[in-house]
């Protein structure tokens, strides 16, 4: 097994100061504490880095900086990868929670079974209430709908190899569905961590993911015309045509 290395949580913040601190008390919860929690204020503009400040005060495991204008969550989340410094990257919305036992659990896996990466399941709390159990890794699975969250451990080597986040993914909110197929292409392995832990606040009017049948039908050319090794192979196509819907349908996930 290899040797236990240092854990980042990373949380991009933009205008959701408020419920920042129940995301930042649920890392403080794990009976396996990261090395350091970074966070940025991304251009908020409703008092938010105030919440930011007093929560990182006096804390020492707390690096926490600001952006005086927003550069978008893609942009964002890359710079806080490179200004952490752990081997294991575990990225936390500023608006959610982390369930209890992720960290350790998570780590444990990944140093035992020699992953790459692990996901989970999770439980939506807020404007909508309901539980997605998170299948096992598998390829055909993952070309008809992505199902693994952004809150999921990632090795920094694997992060840097594939490039990070894509901007070209920002505007139709998938980029999480683009960085792990890149990271599966890449030949990386990743699995299903048991249990459920992560908490996804959902908000009045939905999320940014919820796409139209023309944002599907765009996105599929888009995923295409990025990966077409992986959608053009005859699995994936065969995968495509059992399912009997575009890629996408089922890509709502935090």
């Amino acid at each position: 097994m290899a040797e236990r290395g240092t854990l980042s949580v990373i949380v991009p913040c933009h205008n959701y100061g408020r419920f920042l601190g129940e995301a930042i008390e649920s890392v403080d919860r794990q009976d396996r504490r990261p090395e350091e929690i970074v966070i940025c204020d991304d251009g908020s503009t409703d008092g938010s880095w105030d919440d930011v400040q007093r929560i990182a005060e006096g804390r020492a495991d707390i690096t926490a900086y600001r952006h005086e204008q927003a550069w978008g969550l893609i942009r964002t989340f890359n710079e806080l990868v490179e200004r952490s410094t752990g081997d294991l990257i575990v990225p936390l919305s500023a608006d959610d929670r982390l369930g209890p036992g992720f960290l350790r659990r998570m780590e444990d896996d990944l140093l035992a079974r020699d992953l790459d990466f692990g996901y989970s399941d999770y439980r939506c709390f807020g404007a909508e209430d309901w539980y997605f159990r998170a299948p096992e890794m598998d390829v055909d699975r993952l070309a008809r709908a992505n199902f693994i969250s952004g809150t999921a451990g990632i090795r920094r080597s694997v992060f840097d190899e594939v490039g990070g986040y894509s901007p070209a993914f920002e505007r139709l909110g998938f980029e999480d569905y683009d960085f792990w197929l890149r990271v599966v292409e890449a030949g990386k392995v990743g699995a299903r961590v048991d249990g459920c832990h992560l908490e996804w606040r959902r908000h009045p009017g939905g999320s940014r993911n919820t796409a139209t049948r023309r944002d599907r039908l765009h996105l599929r050319w888009k995923l295409l015309v990025h990966h077409p090794r992986f959608f053009l192979h005859p699995r994936t196509l065969r995968a495509w045509r059992s399912s009997g819907e575009p890629v996408g349908t089922a890509v709502d996930a935090p």
